[in-house]
């Protein structure tokens, strides 16, 4: 249905359409308006139709096998929840002393902590991690459907330091190289491309299903965990006294970070179908 630009959105409604029910003297003045200025057929636009272009690289780039976290799964595809709050500010600041990113720095310290798990054997599988990339950044859009892309930053510890200012290093240098507008309309068109395939278009839903759910088994074997920085969160000057903080998680088969910040409070959840971890 969406992304998690398109749920924010969402949610900062709901949040001050349930406050003004639940304060309506203290905020009878304040307006349930969000900062979301767009026309329904913007909010309804599919933005990867209208940025599709045709070019597009290989369909797979072949990697080596990610090491794979194991343990025993949750009954009944539950997912186990840890969360913790720490100060905004605090966190920007050692990013800056790496002189580095808040999103790098997290990275690699997901990269370290995997590690750990990892035997001496288990090393010669990297460490892989997949980043969304909201793709209005590179691509003007307002629309409320899904507009993300996906880049995996593999760190293979049998021939790369473990210190943590060399994996900072080499995740702030793969981010430069791919994080671009070009990178990103290539990876964009591949998918795309997959769509608008007559092809594909005609296929039954069941035999697509299994295509996918093959295809889906495969791609997972190249990714280890996966981190998503919803970034930061705003909300109408009224309503900011009544909300201490945002957080956000999401169902998952592997170990999964998920963080935005409120303010002061940045939350970092991590969501595993794992009982330890």
């Amino acid at each position: 249905l969406t992304d998690g630009t398109g749920a924010l959105a969402f949610l900062r409604v709901l949040v001050c359409r349930y406050l003004l029910l639940v304060h309506p003297r203290e905020l009878a003045e304040a307006s349930p308006f969000i900062d979301y200025d767009a026309t329904l057929a913007q909010k309804e636009d599919d933005s990867f139709q209208k940025y599709y272009s045709g070019k597009k690289q290989p369909l797979h780039v072949k990697r080596k096998r990610a090491f794979s976290l194991h343990g025993i799964k949750l009954p009944e595809y539950r997912i186990h929840i840890t969360e913790g709050v720490i100060p905004a500010d605090q966190v920007i600041k050692k990013a800056r002393e790496y002189h580095t990113t808040v999103t790098v720095l997290l990275t690699s310290l997901f990269l370290l902590a995997i590690h750990t798990q990892q035997s001496v054997r288990e090393q010669k599988n990297p460490v892989a991690v997949n980043i969304p990339v909201n793709l209005r950044k590179f691509f003007p859009s307002q629309s409320a459907r899904n507009f993300f892309g996906l880049i995996t930053v593999a760190y293979d510890f049998s021939s790369q330091p473990d210190a943590l200012e060399a994996v900072i290093a080499y995740v702030g240098d793969f981010f430069k190289q791919e994080l671009t507008k070009e990178k990103m309309e290539l990876r964009m068109n591949t998918y795309t491309a997959i769509e608008r395939n007559i092809l594909a278009r005609v296929v039954p839903l069941p035999m697509k299903d299994v295509v996918l759910h093959i295809s889906g088994s495969f791609s997972n074997r190249e990714i280890t965990g996966a981190l998503s920085n919803v970034g930061v969160v705003s909300m109408p000057k009224e309503f900011e006294p009544y909300i201490r903080l945002f957080d956000v998680f999401t169902a998952t088969n592997r170990l999964q970070i998920c963080m935005c910040s409120y303010q002061n409070n940045m939350v970092v959840s991590f969501t595993s179908p794992f009982v330890s971890c």
